[in-house]
């Protein structure tokens, strides 16, 4: 674990190389900074609530809540693609950012704040991190995936990686774009890294980035309160480092998605033992997306780039509730049911996309752009449970019986409950070529930080094996077990899926 640990670091400070290089020659451990060609003049509390208050954490607490309904099919998203990854090295690199801007800052690198401001604008981000953290977590109470402790939301690792990273963007970013997009690329994976842990929800690590972006921000809020003019490089503060979208819009964004897809093409399924057929269709609710996005512009207008997605999709199936189940009971006997209620499920797929790029600006702060990329898909499995209720005449004879005084009320009241079967539909995983269409709308925030809005289409048609568990036997608690003779079928499953979608990015220079 320590050799991963000081690879990954060494990687890291590769990374930060190119804008590292720009600092030889300055005097290390630089604890006043007079640059009289940026000078700061201190813009007053409203004047820095708007310097500092980017407003980027918000999309992620708004994202983070929103996907709350959702996050038993992000799990089973985490359960198909990686079920036994398993990790300490979260545990250390949501501190790397943060660290390594101190090293960076020791070794006579030139940074937004002198060390007093930086340490004061740091302890600040932290309590404010630590407090919302804590406060919603033993309110909430929210149950880890793991079942270890209630303490899931949001996600404290996170919330400090992501803490760390805005860290040193605001320290470093306005220098080089790529401090920040290294920063942030540690702190979503710590994310990422929570979740295939089993440690935590997808939305906990959502809501835990915006937590961290938001409380750096009030945490340089207050210090710009406090301090005013001392210890301030005018040079990398937003006042001075307008935002600007006219040269090449080359970025690296993470991104949400909202939408829906068409219904999903079921298999023809064989009818019942006396002709009714199950008429299934599957259709898909909401959709939900996580994007990380990135495009380098070879000029103005035309570059090349690719996306990373996870998606999961809500399903819900239309039946015939007539069609007719014969189960075995434990006495021998074949009994009817008819087919009351199949369960909803949900769908996960993660797709990766490569392809052409194309933007026009409309002026310095707004370009508006479009996308055609090819790729792949995994499709998660997914499988529907379903409830049977005992057929009519079925209950009727079971009635008799009962007024007869052939078997107990107890008796009665079992033989006459709905079964509930777990394996009606099972599919097993597949993959598919997809296609990827796009626009979107970018506005300019500050330096090197832009909003941006699109809408997105992909196709894909995997081969899907649909195994239908219509009949079955129950055992001696009444579980159902499915058949041997369960039916099988491929079927190639066209998912068209629409979404729109908010992200933050990082231009890379112009």
């Amino acid at each position: 674990m320590k050799k991963s640990l000081y690879i990954f670091l060494f990687s890291f400070l590769l990374l930060l190389l190119p804008g590292s290089l720009k600092a030889q020659g300055e005097p290390l451990l630089q604890d006043s900074i007079t640059v009289d060609s940026y000078k700061y003049v201190y813009p007053g509390a409203a004047g820095a609530w708007r310097q500092e208050f980017s407003y980027e954490g918000v999309p992620f607490l708004a994202a983070g809540l929103l996907m709350w309904n959702q996050k038993d099919e992000w799990y089973n998203v985490r359960s198909t693609v990686m079920p036994n990854f398993r990790t300490e090295f979260d545990d250390y690199i949501q501190y790397a950012p943060l660290g390594l801007t101190a090293v960076l800052k020791a070794c006579g690198v030139e940074t937004r704040s002198n060390w007093w401001r930086f340490l004061a604008s740091s302890a600040f981000s932290a309590v404010t991190t630590t407090a919302v953290v804590n406060s919603i977590k033993y309110t909430v109470k929210e149950m880890r995936p793991d079942g270890s402790r209630r303490n899931s939301f949001p996600s404290g690792h996170t919330s400090t990686a992501f803490m760390a990273a805005t860290i040193m963007h605001k320290e470093l970013g306005a220098r080089s774009p790529w401090y920040s997009v290294g920063a942030y690329t540690v702190a979503t994976a710590t994310g990422i890294m929570r979740v295939l842990n089993n440690r935590h929800w997808i939305n906990d690590i959502v809501f835990g980035a915006g937590v961290g972006i938001t409380s750096v921000n009030i945490g340089y809020f207050l210090s710009d309160i406090i301090f005013k003019e001392y210890g301030i490089n005018g040079k990398y503060t937003g006042f001075n480092n307008r935002a600007d979208l006219s040269g090449k819009p080359s970025f690296l964004s993470v991104g949400m998605n909202v939408g829906g897809a068409t219904g999903l093409l079921a298999p023809n399924v064989i009818a019942d033992a006396v002709g009714t057929p199950l008429n299934l269709k599957l259709r898909t609710g909401l959709t939900t997306a996580i994007t990380a996005e990135g495009a380098y512009y070879f000029n103005r207008y035309v570059g090349v780039g690719g996306q990373l997605r996870a998606t999961v999709a809500s399903l819900t199936a239309d039946y015939n509730g007539d069609y007719t189940s014969y189960i075995l009971n434990d006495a021998g006997e074949n009994v009817a049911y008819r087919l009351k209620q199949i369960n909803p499920s949900s769908f996960g797929a993660i797709d990766a996309n490569i392809g052409p790029y194309a933007s026009l600006p409309l002026g310095s702060r707004v370009r508006i752009d479009c996308k055609a990329m090819v790729g792949y898909r995994l499709v998660g499995k997914y499988d529907f449970s379903a409830e049977y209720s005992l057929a009519s005449d079925e209950k009727q004879k079971l009635l008799q019986n009962r007024v007869n005084n052939n078997i107990t009320a107890e008796e009665y009241e079992s033989l006459s409950a709905d079964i509930v079967n777990d394996f009606f539909i099972c599919t097993d995983n597949a993959h598919s070529m997809n296609l990827n269409a796009g626009a979107g709308v970018t506005f300019a925030v500050l330096r090197n930080t832009v909003a941006r809005a699109y809408f997105d289409y992909t196709y894909s048609a995997p081969n899907i094996r649909y195994t239908i568990n219509s009949n079955g036997t129950l055992d001696e608690n009444r579980a159902f077990v499915p058949s041997a003779s369960a039916y099988s079928v491929m079927q190639r499953t066209p998912m068209h899926n629409f979404t729109v979608g908010f992200s933050i990015c990082k231009t890379l220079g112009q």
